[in-house]
C-alpha cells in the first residue's frame, strides 16, 4: 500500500468532496480516499504504483491537479 497527498483545483465544499469520493471510492485499487476541503487536498491510499493514474481521475471529475513549482 501506498499513499499519495494531490493538491487539486476547484475543491470548495463538501460536495466536493463527496464527488472526489465518490469518483474514486469504484477504483479496486484504492482503499481510502480522504478530502480536505480547507487545504484542496485529497489523500489517497491504495495499491496502485502510477501516480498519474490518480491525477488522471481527479481530473476528468473536474478537480486537476495544481503543480507545486
Amino acid at each position: 500500500m501506498r499513499t499519495d497527498e494531490i493538491m487539486v483545483a476547484n475543491v470548495s465544499c463538501g460536495s466536493c468532496a463527496r464527488a472526489i469520493k465518490n469518483g474514486l471510492s469504484p477504483v479496486k485499487e484504492i482503499s481510502t480516499v480522504d478530502v480536505n476541503v480547507e487545504k484542496g487536498m485529497v489523500t489517497v491510499v491504495w495499491e496502485g504504483n502510477d501516480r498519474n493514474t490518480l491525477t488522471t481521475l481527479l481530473e476528468e471529475l473536474g478537480y486537476p491537479e495544481i503543480k507545486k513549482n
